[in-house]
């Protein structure tokens, strides 16, 4: 990164507290982002030099364990800083705090379907798809969150947007109002979720909101399909027939599907699952904390 980019000094402050404290215990990094990758994405390669690559090689070397979602995070810091395959930890997907919701829904086949979508309405990321989502009279998106003011530019009386103020708020408004939840990216910026797993998806999944994702943000795609939580997409036309397709029991099966998997994200079961498999690599005894830990995957 150059000089312009305000997360350097973050970085700096960053390795030198590693390097001040004493190495007594293992240290275990668990990583959510990749700031380069996302940076090169958002940005273009001109706030990226040698300097940017040697600085997180040398936080990344400070530590025992990698914890990361998945093969591609792996893929890309073991050939970049050639960091030793024994040293990762695949987490998955990250929890989520936020208490679930538990009151029952009214059926939802034949009418109207709620399509939402949560996040700051950055134009530059959301406008280059806005645009393409079908209007029909059956369909209706709603958007949560800051900066959504510029949609009346659009004239579309299927589009609503409002702020909500905690994260606890939000979900219990979406499982009342909301029957599927967006994760969808303008341009270069979905390729990048092939690596990352955005906070949404865990908003989603704890409503009980099934998710609607971009197949193009492959990695969310993944994991919808897995846990059976919602649809991929190729085409924006698509939403609405496939909303439409869905039988009655069909939806209850993904909104289930994401209620069973909210306890998980709640009670930090991938975080837990992780720590208990980078332990079980370093080492460490059995106490009476990391018997209660989940039992790590099977490879």
């Amino acid at each position: 990164m150059s000089k312009a980019n305000p997360l350097r000094a973050w970085d700096k402050f960053l390795f030198r507290l590693l390097n001040k404290l004493k190495r007594k215990n293992k240290r275990i990094l668990f990583l959510y982002d990749l700031p380069i990758e996302q940076g090169l994405r958002e940005r273009g390669s001109q706030f990226y030099d040698a300097n940017s690559y040697e600085l997180e090689r040398r936080i990344v070397c400070c530590f025992d364990i990698l914890c990361v979602f998945n093969r591609n995070v792996r893929a890309v810091m073991r050939d970049r800083y050639r960091v030793a395959e024994e040293k990762f930890v695949e987490f998955e997907c990250p929890d989520y705090g936020v208490r679930p919701t538990r009151e029952r829904r009214r059926s939802v086949h034949k009418r109207r379907w709620n399509v939402f979508y949560i996040g700051y309405g950055d134009k530059r990321y959301a406008g280059e798809w806005m645009s393409r989502l079908r209007k029909v009279d059956y369909v209706r998106y709603e958007f949560l969150g800051l900066n959504w003011d510029w949609l009346w530019q659009l004239n579309r009386d299927d589009l609503t947007w409002h702020f909500l103020g905690t994260q606890q708020e939000v979900c219990d408004y979406m499982h009342a109002n909301a029957d599927f939840g967006l994760i969808a990216y303008a341009g270069g910026m979905s390729d990048y979720y092939k690596y990352a797993c955005p906070s949404k998806f865990g908003a989603y999944v704890t409503a009980g909101v099934p998710i609607l994702v971009k197949s193009d943000c492959p990695y969310v795609a993944s994991l919808v399909r897995k846990y059976g939580i919602g649809l991929p997409f190729h085409s924006f036309d698509q939403i609405p027939g496939l909303a439409k397709a869905l039988s009655e029991s069909q939806y209850e099966k993904m909104r289930n599907a994401c209620l069973r998997l909210s306890d998980k994200l709640f009670n930090g079961y991938y975080f837990k699952r992780a720590l208990a498999e980078s332990l079980q690599v370093l080492g460490a005894p059995r106490t009476r904390l990391t018997r209660r830990l989940p039992n790590p995957p099977t490879h």
